[in-house]
């Protein structure tokens, strides 16, 4: 109960994060304009994929590794995963900055959910708060 708790005020602080942050640093980002312009469903399926592959490459692969190498400090591949997350989407500095912010959420939520509850349920909780922070900041960009 208590990691849902974290995974919902991680929610919160992603959401509230993303849309003040994006009303605070003028972002000149294409990629989210074109995503506007897209058809419901089409971005519903951008969202379930990209959550999906980058919870993969960005949380779910280095604590693998870190576990196959015997590397004990996961601060370590928190920040690092999260510098990596955020240079995928580095279309300015400043959403290189928004976007390492959001990779240390996630990766800490993984975090959270791996050590006392494993790989499985690490990876699913961080593949839905990354989709559904993505999408309730896309519904609020949309009808706002």
């Amino acid at each position: 109960m208590k990691k849902i708790f974290y995974s919902l005020l991680f929610y919160i602080f992603l959401v509230l994060y993303s849309i003040i942050g994006s009303r605070l640093i003028k972002i000149d980002n294409n990629y989210q304009n074109d995503i506007l312009n897209m058809d419901k469903i089409s971005v519903v399926v951008l969202f379930l994929s990209g959550s999906l592959v980058e919870t993969i490459i960005f949380s779910l692969l280095p604590f693998i590794i870190l576990k196959f190498f015997n590397i004990k400090n996961y601060n370590y591949i928190i920040v690092l995963s999260s510098v990596l997350f955020a240079l995928t989407h580095s279309s300015s500095f400043e959403f290189i900055l928004i976007t390492f912010i959001a990779g240390l959420v996630f990766n800490t939520n993984f975090y959270k959910y791996h050590i006392n509850l494993g790989y499985f349920p690490a990876f699913i909780s961080t593949f839905l708060l990354h989709f559904f922070s993505n999408l309730t900041v896309y519904i609020y960009d949309t009808y706002s």
